[in-house]
């Protein structure tokens, strides 16, 4: 029920229980009656003490034809406990009354024709029961014989067709199931307990031929859901024998694909061996779908199996040429690869879609191993490999294989540069979305060895472009690591800043940089060559937009005080707009004896923030004002100026303030 309907609900039912009108004590003494009303008096208490005030409850209110329960087509638990008190505790003398007031709410009692033109249509259209009817059928079990008499017919026809009476007490219109229930009925505490008794082989065993009584589910579907769950609550246990499991659940290959990719979620998590993978890729592969088998649940299963032999090969798993049990995998691979690249350059975002295919997934695993196996040998590139990447790489552009390459490429260029450079055409050019270079620009991990192959203004034109920061981050990566792949970096962020966007650009690469430098070790480089970076930004004669990110550098306990107030400083003399200028100005507040301190929070006293922000800003430049060493130098003047024409003139002339 949606949460206003809800309000409204309770709100309804509370002036039907609590009613428009109360009648006191004294009214009922005399006997008080309203029309349609009835008064019972809960007793509190004997003998002289005060007693609590009776409730009038409209009950024609909640039973009349249109009243509450009628329009809202079902009977509260709450109403049908609130008449069953009635029905317990309503003193003799008023029994009458309680049941001639029930007796006209409910209405006229349905005749014998009426009853069976209903039943008939019931059976033949599922025809559904009328409200009023429902209601009767709801309270039959709180209600008197006296007051059930005339709907006797119907409640008899009623229990004939549940085959029961109606429940003590009405179930809500909105239930919380167990979860039991989302896997079709089938029990999991029952399937759980089988695999700890019989093992994990014969529970899969039962668990594949078990009926599914819902019929509103796909049985598949809720043996495969069931199934990971039970994996996923103990899957030390379902990875003892995974051949055995996979051999009972060997005609379903949603369900294995469920099983499988559960045991790879664990071993992504640490919860099992690597002598356990290594048994459970060769048990996922022994169940590969043959060719021709092109469902659903097949190519589930493929991707599934493909994942998993690439975590155990990047796990060094399976990499032995003894291993006889792996062989053939290479060429299954293969296999997959050739029958799903076909030309295509228009895919909205190809690594996604590539790796939710049994294709994609298997180029990756392929590549994968390739890696293992050269970092292994330390040779190049294994010829399986070099020919699958050749011809992906020469024929008909398919940008979805592609951006599986460009998201390796990092990786390939490191263990194989012969291969790289001989591929450097179609590796490193920036001419169209679907090339490998601009997939690992995106995605892929950072190498300067790349950066320098690409193509300066192409680079430039994607970091200032719209989803240019990962650009952004590998540009700044290579500056900190004190690779010189870019060449100088004053020459770097001219270029930058000319670029369209430009000036917006160099500034997020600034904010960027702080935060990279923001906790990092005590003893890394890191902060120096950010300071670098940022003075070489000063000294670029940049427009001041290109400067608002330098403002994050306030974060960034690890660079020196005496160099970030002296970069500041020069920052707000061109740019007083900054990123961060409450945190600017609480940093400048802790250096009295600095007139650059002076010099930053009386910019910052200028900047468009929000009252509180404001307030904080003032508080920072009022404590920094009083306790400066500098009184009587130009910078301290400067920032009494700025004081006053924030409207903070009592902190201009007055003793320190409170830190803020």
């Amino acid at each position: 029920m949606p949460e206003a309907a809800a309000e409204r609900l309770l709100d309804e039912v509370h002036e039907c229980l609590v009613g428009e009108q109360r009648l006191g004590e004294h009214d009922l003494d005399q006997g008080g009656e309203q029309s349609g009303w009835l008064c019972f008096q809960v007793c509190g208490g004997s003998g002289g003490q005060a007693q609590p005030p009776s409730v009038g409850v409209p009950l024609g209110a909640l039973l009349a034809d249109g009243g509450l329960v009628v329009r809202q087509g079902t009977v509260c638990a709450d109403v049908a406990d609130f008449l069953a008190l009635l029905k317990d505790a309503c003193p003799n003398q008023h029994r009458a009354g309680l049941h001639s007031v029930l007796a006209q709410g409910l209405g006229q009692a349905p005749s014998a024709q009426e009853i069976s033109d209903w039943k008939n249509a019931y059976e033949t259209a599922h025809a559904s029961l009328p409200s009023a009817w429902r209601t009767v059928w709801e309270l039959s079990q709180v209600l008197a014989p006296e007051v059930l008499e005339p709907w006797r017919p119907l409640l008899e026809t009623l229990t004939a067709l549940a085959g029961q009476p109606a429940p003590a007490r009405p179930e809500p219109v909105m239930r919380v199931t167990s979860w039991i229930e989302s896997h079709g009925g089938l029990s999991a505490e029952a399937f759980a307990a089988r695999a700890a008794e019989e093992g994990p082989a014969a529970a899969a065993g039962h668990l594949a031929t078990a009926p599914v009584e819902r019929t509103d589910v796909d049985a598949s579907d809720a043996r495969a859901g069931l199934l990971s769950d039970l994996v996923a609550q103990d899957p030390q246990l379902w990875a003892r024998d995974a051949d055995g499991v996979a051999a009972a659940a060997a005609d379903d290959p949603a369900v294995l694909a469920a099983y499988f990719n559960s045991l790879h979620r664990a071993a992504r998590e640490g919860k099992i061996t690597d002598a356990e993978l290594a048994a459970i890729a060769l048990a996922a592969f022994a169940t590969r779908p043959t060719a021709g088998h092109d469902t659903p649940g097949a190519r589930q299963l493929e991707r599934v199996i493909c994942n998993l032999l690439h975590r155990a090969w990047e796990n060094g798993l399976l990499l032995e040429d003894s291993s006889g049990a792996a062989e053939g995998t290479v060429e299954w691979l293969e296999g997959l690869v050739t029958g799903w690249t076909q030309p295509r350059t228009d895919t909205q975002q190809p690594l996604l879609a590539a790796i939710d295919q049994p294709g994609g997934a298997a180029l990756l695993s392929l590549i994968a191993w390739g890696l293992q196996q050269t970092q292994r040998t330390g040779q190049e590139l294994t010829d399986p490999v070099r020919a699958v990447l050749a011809r992906l790489l020469e024929g008909k552009p398919d940008d979805q294989a592609l951006s599986v390459i460009g998201f390796c490429l990092g990786q390939l260029v490191h263990v194989d540069a012969a291969w790289a450079e001989e591929h450097a055409d179609q590796l490193c050019t920036l001419d169209a979305p679907w090339r490998p270079a601009a997939t690992w620009l995106r995605h892929g991990r950072p190498h300067s060895g790349i950066l320098a192959r690409l193509d300066r203004t192409a680079l430039l034109q994607t970091a200032a472009g719209p989803d240019g920061i990962p650009t952004l981050d590998k540009i700044i990566l290579s500056f900190l690591t004190g690779s010189e792949a870019l060449g100088p970096a004053p020459a770097l962020l001219t270029e930058l800043g000319a670029q369209a966007n430009g000036p917006q650009a160099v500034s997020e690469l600034l904010s960027r940089l702080a935060q990279a430098v923001i906790g990092c070790e005590e003893t890394s480089p890191w902060p120096e060559r950010a300071a670098a970076l940022w003075r070489c930004a000063l000294e670029a004669q940049l427009e001041p937009a290109a400067l608002i990110g330098a403002g994050r550098f306030a974060y960034a306990d690890r660079l020196d005080d005496a160099v970030w107030l002296e970069l500041t400083a020069r920052t707000v003399a061109r740019q007083p707009e900054v990123e961060a200028p409450y945190a600017v100005a609480e940093r400048a507040a802790r250096h009295p004896d600095s007139a650059d301190a002076l010099l930053i929070a009386a910019a910052m006293l200028g900047a468009q923030v929000d009252v509180f922000h404001r307030q904080e800003i003032q508080g920072h430049a009022a404590l920094l004002f009083a306790q400066s060493t500098a009184e009587g130098a130009a910078e301290h003047e400067q920032l009494r100026i700025a004081l006053i024409n924030a409207g903070a003139i009592e902190a201009a002339y007055k003793d320190p303030p409170a830190s803020p």
